[in-house]
């Protein structure tokens, strides 16, 4: 009986010691802020160093920019995996059911593509292909990583019951509808960077539903990239990302609108109540819970 009780102290005094060491793993809301803040640092610097080394044009930074994030997502899932090694079955296990989840989204892809028809029609000229390609791939691979991989499946990881399915799907789309409304702060309408951030919210509150669902972040990397590429098509890149005109409220306002409200909740719809049994076993066998 003695030599239970100290085993069972030994395992508990572990237990304190590997908290201890999670300074930031710890807090659900802390680790979506520390993402937060580390995207914005990054591209923080990454703009200064390149104001220093004379490169200039929004061409010439954002590529690089993007490149950057790529890396610095990369790094930090792979730092996020390593250190829980042999606790979680992380987040790269394909899963065809979760394009399914996620394919509402494709209205929001189809808009982007209704107007590149009417662009090419009108005798409009589409942006580079493969430029296009890389900075929607870049967005899809290190936003998703940054503000619903990390977060998500670490909030998971520190989930103490159901209630904390709604609140992590809740928490990572505010801040990911946050983070666009830096956009205002570079020069964007003031008056679009808070549609943006909304817009941005909602489209967060599936792609997190879909990731509590299914443990995968793939579909959301596609789904993420696919809606981007069809939007940089057509724009001019060199304003990518910065809607400098003031918002306008006529009929496609309120179909985007209405679409962004109706992903939303196809995304609140598959979090429901009778859903979230089955999404905590889910994730207590992904982190090896008892």
């Amino acid at each position: 009986m003695s030599h239970v009780t100290d085993v069972d102290y030994e395992e508990e005094k572990e237990q304190k010691h590997e908290q201890k060491r999670h300074v930031v793993f710890d807090h659900r809301a802390m680790t979506c802020v520390f993402s937060l803040v580390l995207f914005l640092v990054i591209e923080l610097l990454v703009t200064l160093i390149t104001d220093m080394a004379g490169i200039d044009g929004f061409l010439g930074k954002v590529p690089l920019m993007r490149a950057v994030c790529i890396v610095s997502a990369v790094l930090m899932c792979l730092f996020f995996e390593l250190r829980f090694r042999g606790q979680f079955e992380g987040m790269f296990k394909w899963s065809g059911r979760g394009l399914l989840l996620i394919a509402p989204c494709l209205l929001l892809a189809w808009a982007n593509i209704y107007d590149l028809v009417d662009l090419v029609f009108d005798g409009g000229q589409i942006s580079s292909v493969p430029m296009s390609l890389f900075m929607a791939a870049a967005a899809g691979i290190s936003e998703e990583v940054v503000f619903r991989g990390v977060p998500a499946c670490n909030w998971m990881r520190v989930a103490r019951g159901e209630r904390d399915i709604l609140r992590c799907t809740i928490f990572t789309s505010l801040v990911f509808g946050l983070v666009h409304g830096t956009n205002a702060l570079a020069g964007a309408a003031l008056s679009a960077s808070l549609f943006q951030m909304f817009y941005a919210a909602c489209l967060g509150i599936l792609f997190c539903a879909v990731l509590l669902r299914t443990g995968s972040i793939w579909p959301l990397i596609i789904m993420h990239t696919f809606i981007d590429f069809t939007a940089f098509l057509g724009i001019d890149l060199s304003h990518a990302g910065l809607l400098t005109e003031g918002l306008t409220i006529d009929m496609e306002f309120f179909v985007t609108l209405q679409t962004a409200l109706a992903v939303a909740a196809w995304g609140l719809y598959l979090i429901r109540p009778e859903k979230r049994p089955e999404i905590v076993a889910l994730w207590d066998k992904k982190w090896h819970k008892a």
